[in-house]
């Protein structure tokens, strides 16, 4: 298991690929997965997280949401609110957009996760991942969101990942593009997650009844600046989010 409490470890004990196979041989069987599929589905984070981790994580990120000063952006058409708690903006670097994006840091974003994640992707552990954004979005009845790559955001990501925080809805089906033309269709219970090939096209089909709740986090080689380009057509679509 990928331990994401780093407290017990002191700062002089490397975190290295063959340290985290040797706690968690999973590890290997999710990489070469990944790199057969282009996605991951772990049913309540099976060989990744542990239970209390991910309902530590569900508590934090569905208390916040909840509170009168979080801030959230709501898209008008498809009735998505978003929690940003660590953004990826063009033309900024990342930056902290909730008081809870620390304690996101420590249990989702520390060295540990950055070199798993970097593993299971394929890329040399010399140069690991980089925690670029996490958001929470809360989907109503009616809500959906449309198909796409997360590389449109930032073309440096490298790999995506979505936590379940809910179990009492129906549709909003997690739809992935295989690369063989198929489509796998998951139903994200709570503490269910999945990894993404971020270039993989994928969407969220309209939730029907209830209310879905997921974490989405995108892992990126870099740490600096996002460099898309926003075109007047993108800065229109970005016009229909409100603020309160």
């Amino acid at each position: 298991m990928v331990r994401t409490d780093l407290q017990d470890r002191s700062p002089e004990e490397a975190v290295t690929v063959a340290s985290l196979i040797d706690r968690n041989p999973a590890l290997v069987g999710l990489r070469r997965q990944y790199e057969e599929q282009g996605f991951l589905f772990l049913p309540k984070g099976e060989g990744l997280f542990s239970q209390a981790t991910l309902q530590d994580v569900a508590q934090i990120v569905i208390g916040e949401m909840s509170h009168p000063a979080a801030h959230c952006g709501r898209d008008p058409t498809h009735k998505v609110e978003v929690l940003e708690i660590v953004n990826d903006r063009a033309g900024a670097v990342p930056a902290d957009a909730s008081d809870i994006a620390p304690v996101m840091r420590m249990i989702l974003g520390n060295k540990e996760m950055a070199v798993a994640m970097t593993y299971i992707a394929g890329l040399p552990e010399a140069d690991p991942l980089h925690f670029r954004r996490c958001q929470a979005h809360f989907m109503e009845e009616g809500s959906l969101i449309g198909l796409h790559t997360d590389t449109a955001s930032n073309s440096c990501y490298k790999l995506a990942l979505s936590i379940g925080l809910s179990e009492n809805y129906s549709g909003g089906e997690f739809v992935v593009m295989h690369r063989d033309g198929e489509h796998h269709r998951f139903h994200l219970n709570e503490n269910d997650v999945v990894i993404l090939d971020p270039e993989v096209p994928h969407e969220v089909k309209e939730v029907t009844a209830g209310v879905r709740v997921t974490l989405p986090i995108f892992w990126g080689t870099h740490n600096g600046t996002n460099g898309r380009q926003l075109f007047p057509s993108a800065h229109a679509f970005l016009n229909r989010f409100e603020e309160y």
